[in-house]
């Protein structure tokens, strides 16, 4: 979070920057006479230094007619800039304080004066007093430290302000927040505690994470282990209440079951003589139950019969339905075939266009072969690519039509096998049918049988029936005994009953604290889980974030690439259309200073020259840029790459490489930059590819080793980029792994990896897994705690429970032994009246006997009328079953029908195939060709400057990169060992873009004059910066004081993105190069007299230093200086070695450089092709150069 704000700030304070800085350009003189190359020159500089709309309104001018260039200087200028100023003033409104809105609110309202004079420094004042309410706010809401920082902050003056809102305020928070976190673990709880010591062990982001997060987690960890620990306690006691009811409840209720027992023995006695009778009646019954069962038994098997016939009708529905969708699928084949036609003769119609474009094709090769020169063979093998794209398209289109053969014949295939299916399924339904037909047969007969055996049990009933009345009277002499037991029995289920209901009120209470202590330690796991949700969403929000802002980054032109491959879309039209043969002049300029306009943005060093002498320059200056200047400018950036890639390299077959490419014409340059070939690359690749294979992981190893079985190129690109992506892929397999097998934690922490950029993979990796491994153990640890005093107060209730229904089962038994005792005298009343009502049930079981013969009659001939439907419906069914086999034998035909015309199809496809092979080699052929006139055509100048031994690199902000001796130096400061290759150009990209943002910000005057200007600037950005540098750079300027700034910066609003010069135009900041002394020259105001600088002539460009400059130790220091013609003029003077061999060496001396000739005492001229290595004498003593008239004459 603090990080984020100290970005937020810097975003604002890059915005005023850049609002201010480009709106200082100074306006033209407004002229009525026609326009001059003094015109022109006016207005490149407000294209390359003005706001959005003053460069916009330039550009048109620039790329129109002389009278549009006129009025843009005699007027657009003023009303561009008048608008730019307006939009610069709304913009310090939106992203300001309360003053600065106030202040330019009324601004805005103001005269275009008004808008110029707050612009130039009249928002200073609102601007530092909203800088001081921000600090009262942020003392107000911060510590103990924070306070009095802030406090001593507002007592000191604008600077101090500064720097706390800069620094010192997070190092007073950071103080503070670990004093709270101290406080907070002292008077906390166990996890508390516990949490706050692993942050106090951690860093600054663990106390952070604590203070925001952590502590929370851990204070509700506390407070659910406390509630659930007082819950489990009130369950055990609860328990124990429970227990003494229960033994209660036991006793009472063992004196009721006694007195139950003795009344039993009396309705016992009395019942014996009932069932004397009831035996007599049982037989009875007996005999009208087996005459039920009969009918029962008839009656089912009528139903069998029944069931049996509407089963074989349902079977010949099937069979009937089976039959329609044969039939169904038959049709549906036939259709598909028709569509297998339709698509086999399409097929057939594109092998004839894919053999006519060959045909073409063929053609304009033999026709491009025969042209001798470029430009003609270039138009025929044009034709010959269109021709083979039209081939192609025949063959495509053909494969289609063949796709589309094809799955017509599968439909049909698919709907054969359907109606086949359907056959066969009404073929098994009408066996269906026969089977139920022959099961109904069999039910009839069983229920006949069953009819007789039922007449036969109605006769055996009635003799029954006589036998029962005999033994009715005996049964009513034993009742009255058993009335007197129930009495007893009573009262002591009265007394269990109370046991029990208190020991059931003890067990409730028991489990309803189990419960809570359950729903407790649930929610808190909901809680968590939810927080984590959260947690986890935001940071991935976040990881998101910063992989786009990552992919963007990625995205970036590299300046190492050649500058054809720099061109948009739009600039290669220009050109082809202003470099076209029978381009018209008009052509020419209007194009050619579109071209030079996008060029002066975006093109090298050379290029960026050439385009701002085409844009100054009339209609035979454009001319000349667009034939010849714009190309030897991007030939000449091109060297300058490559120069810089061997200046940097320590590789010796490297550098010769290069030296060689930059000895030979420009393809052999272009193609060096491309592959970066040189002897034994290869070799070297491939022991590079081995130790990653051999460190990597199996992503790493598949690729490398794919690499190393591929082509020299395939192995280039793995080291260029494929590393890279495997070592990702490598790495997101582990975290995916990690994720499976991990916690919560672990993967809510995987899933933030994973969304963000590869640096979040490493991170994850190598710190944040295990830090969330922690907080898993940390979780399942108070999760064991909780649930172990869940458990115990669940296992409490539940045993008070089990007392409970111990007590309760002791009441109920109570309670059914009085019951009991008054049912047994209820029984032995009763007895007499059951012996005379079993004999009359003997009688009636005797009428119902009868009652069921009949039944079983009429439910056999129910079974015989079953029979005969359930025949009928076999018949119906096997009808069905022959047409679907009769569909399904169409289906098929049509299936096969479909597949000849498929196959039909793939030949015609296959022929078109081969004839945009064909096509295609024709066109390679005619287009190789045309490259090999093309490259006969073209010549290339040599380089002229073997003594060089220094690359430098110019950043569009005005920065320099020098790449000397196997060192780095940023506008003159030797960077630390820890920088090499790729991680310069970073740095000094990034701190160009800075600087282009922040410079409004820095007091210049403060810096002007001062030697070590360029190193505190470098400060200044290593500081804000937070992790741009590395330690070793850090420690390099430690000593060293920031650059002063000019006013204080604040933190209210802000832009979202960054880079805010992205907005508001190409990003170049007005004239701030002349704010930055070039560092040569002031290293050389050092150590060489007024009369050497003197003696440079003044159109020269600034120094810089050469190859054996170390500014950390002054030593062996050296600067040169180039001509208009760097390869012609130049003038080198170091410092001597006093033990060096050659004696004019061993003081300062000079090196001379003229017409592309070096140039030796008293003026003699040597050939081209020495060099002060070859020639010692070369290096003049600085003092004997002195005398000279001129710097190249004695």
């Amino acid at each position: 979070m603090e990080n984020g704000l100290v970005i937020l700030r810097r975003v604002v304070l890059a915005i005023f920057a850049l609002l201010i800085v480009t709106s200082s350009v100074l306006a033209p003189t407004a002229a009525t006479e026609p326009t001059s190359p003094t015109d022109r020159a006016k207005a490149v500089e407000l294209l390359t230094t003005g706001g959005p709309g003053v460069s916009r309104a330039a550009e048109v001018a620039l790329t129109g007619t002389d009278a549009q260039l006129r009025e843009f200087l005699d007027t657009g200028y003023q009303v561009a800039a008048e608008h730019d100023d307006r939009v610069r003033v709304a913009q310090l409104l939106t992203i300001g304080g309360p003053g600065v809105k106030q202040s330019a609110g009324t601004v805005l309202s103001g005269s275009a004066d008004d808008l110029r004079s707050y612009l130039d420094g009249g928002w200073r004042g609102p601007w530092a007093e909203d800088e001081r309410v921000r600090v009262a706010q942020i003392m107000h809401a911060g510590g103990r430290g924070v306070r009095e920082a802030a406090q001593q902050a507002l007592d000191g003056d604008t600077e101090d302000v500064t720097e706390f809102l800069l620094a010192q305020q997070y190092v007073a928070r950071e103080h503070d927040d670990r004093v709270r976190v101290a406080q907070i673990m002292h008077s906390g709880g166990p996890n508390v505690q516990r949490a706050a010591q692993v942050a106090l062990n951690g860093s600054i982001g663990d106390i952070r994470d604590f203070l925001e997060r952590g502590q929370h987690i851990a204070r509700a960890r506390d407070q659910e282990t406390a509630t659930v620990a007082r819950l489990a306690e009130l369950a055990k006691s609860s328990g124990e209440t429970a227990a003494r009811e229960t033994a209660g409840a036991k006793e009472a209720s063992a004196r009721a079951v006694e007195a139950a027992r003795l009344a039993k023995e009396a309705a016992q006695r009395a019942a014996a003589e009932m069932e004397a009778a009831k035996g007599e009646a049982v037989r009875a019954a007996s005999a009208a139950g087996r005459a039920a069962d009969a009918a029962t038994r008839a009656a089912q098997a009528a139903e069998v019969a029944i069931g049996a016939a509407n089963a074989a009708n349902n079977a010949a529905r099937v069979a009937a339905n089976a039959s329609s969708r044969a039939s169904t699928a038959a049709a549906l084949a036939g259709q598909a075939a028709a569509r297998a036609y339709n698509a086999a003769a399409a097929a057939v119609g594109d092998k004839g266009k894919a053999a006519q474009a060959r045909a073409a094709a063929e053609t304009a090769r033999d026709v491009a072969k025969s042209a001798r020169v470029a430009a003609g063979a270039a138009d025929k093998a044009i034709d010959a690519v269109r021709a083979a794209i039209d081939a192609g398209r025949a063959a495509l289109s053909a494969a289609g039509h063949a796709d589309t053969a094809g799955s017509a014949a599968g439909e049909a295939e698919k709907y054969a096998d359907e109606a086949g299916a359907e056959a066969a399924r009404a073929t098994r339904a009408a066996a269906d049918a026969r089977r139920l037909a022959a099961e109904a047969t069999r039910a009839a007969n069983r229920a006949t049988a069953l009819a007789n055996e039922a007449a036969r049990a109605a006769a055996e009933a009635r003799d029954a029936a006589n036998r029962a009345a005999e033994h009715a009277e005996a049964a009513a002499r034993a009742a009255d005994e058993a009335a007197d037991r129930a009495g007893e029995a009573d009262d002591a289920a009265r007394e269990a009953t109370a046991h029990a209901n208190a020991a059931i009120e003890a067990a409730n209470a028991a489990t309803t604290a189990a419960n809570q202590a359950r729903a407790v330690e649930e929610k808190a796991r909901q809680a968590e889980d939810e927080q984590l949700r959260a947690h986890t969403a935001e940071k991935v929000r976040q990881a998101e974030e910063a992989k786009e802002a990552a992919d963007a980054r990625q995205a970036e032109l590299d300046w190492e690439q050649a500058e054809q491959t720099r061109l948009d879309e739009e600039t290669k039209r220009l050109i082809a259309e202003a470099s076209a043969p029978d381009a018209s002049p008009q052509t020419v300029l209007i194009n050619g200073r579109k071209i030079a306009a996008r060029l002066i943005r975006t093109g090298g060093p050379w290029s960026a020259e050439a385009a701002t002498t085409a844009l100054t320059g009339g209609e035979s200056d454009v001319r000349l840029y667009v034939q010849d200047q714009r190309i030897t400018a991007a030939e000449q950036d091109d060297r300058a790459r490559v120069e810089y890639l061997a200046a940097r390299s320590d590789n010796p077959a490297f550098v010769e490489a290069a030296e060689a490419a930059l000895a030979s014409n420009y393809q052999d340059v272009l193609e060096f930059l491309r592959t970066r070939n040189y002897p034994g690359k290869d070799d070297d690749d491939r022991v590079k590819i081995a130790q990653l294979m051999a460190d990597g992981g199996p992503a790493m190893k598949a690729a490398a080793q794919e690499a190393l079985d591929g082509t020299a190129e395939d192995r280039r690109q793995f080291l260029e980029s494929g590393q890279y992506t495997a070592a990702e892929h490598d790495n997101r397999i582990e975290v995916a792994q990690l994720m499976d097998a991990g916690g919560r934690e672990v993967k809510a922490a995987a899933e933030i990896a994973l969304a963000g950029p590869t640096s979040y993979l490493e991170d994850f990796l190598q710190v944040e897994y295990f830090k969330a491994k922690r907080r898993d153990l940390d979780y399942a640890t108070h999760v064991a705690e909780v649930r172990y005093f869940v458990a115990e107060a669940a296992r409490a209730a539940a045993h008070a429970q089990q007392l409970a229904a111990e007590a309760a089962e002791a009441a109920a038994i109570a309670r059914d032994a009085a019951e009991e005792a008054a049912g047994y005298a209820r029984q032995a009343r009763e007895s007499a009246d059951q012996a005379q009502g079993y004999a009359d049930e003997a009688a009636q079981s005797a009428a119902q006997a009868q009652e069921s013969a009949n039944q079983a009659a009429a439910s056999a001939r129910a079974a015989r009328n079953a029979e005969a439907s359930a025949h009928e419906a076999a018949s119906r069914a096997a009808h069905s079953a022959a047409q679907a086999r009769a569909s399904a034998a169409r289906a098929r035909n049509h299936a096969n029908t479909a597949a000849a015309h498929a196959a039909r199809a793939r030949a015609a496809a296959e022929a078109a195939g081969k004839d945009a092979e064909a096509a295609t080699a024709a066109a390679d052929e005619a287009w190789q060709h045309y490259l090999q006139l093309r490259k006969q055509e073209q010549t290339t100048p040599p380089s002229s400057d073997p003594d060089q031994q220094v690359s430098i690199a110019e950043f569009e902000n005005g920065s320099y990169l020098i790449h000397a001796d196997g060192l780095c130096y940023l506008n003159g400061i030797a960077l630390s060992s820890s920088y090499n290759g790729e991680a310069c150009n970073a740095l000094a990209r990034d701190f160009d873009n800075w600087l282009a943002g922040f410079a409004f910000f820095i007091n210049w005057d403060g810096l002007k004059g001062a030697a070590d200007a360029n190193a505190r600037l470098l400060k200044l950005y290593c500081t804000i910066k937070k992790g741009s540098c590395s330690s070793g750079l850090e420690t390099l300027l430690r000593d060293l004081k920031n650059a002063p700034l000019a006013i204080p910066e604040n933190g209210p609003g802000a832009v979202a993105g960054g880079g805010f010069g992205r907005i508001i135009g190409s990003g170049k900041i007005a004239n701030l190069s002349k704010y930055l002394d070039d560092f040569a020259q002031q290293a050389a105001r050092g150590w060489l007299p007024e009369a050497v600088l003197a003696k440079i002539p003044k159109d020269w460009k600034a120094a810089i230093p050469n190859g054996k400059w170390r500014p950390e130790t002054n030593t062996k220091q050296g600067v040169r200086w180039f001509g208009p013609n760097r390869d012609a003029q130049g003038i080198r003077i170091d410092r001597g070695n006093p033990t060096h061999e050659h004696p004019s060496q061993r003081v300062d001396h000079v090196v001379v450089r003229d017409g592309g000739q070096f140039v030796g005492p008293n003026g003699k001229r040597y050939p081209p092709n020495s060099s002060p290595k070859k020639n010692p004498e070369l290096h003049i003593p600085l003092t004997d150069w002195l005398k000279w008239s001129q710097w190249n004459k004695p």
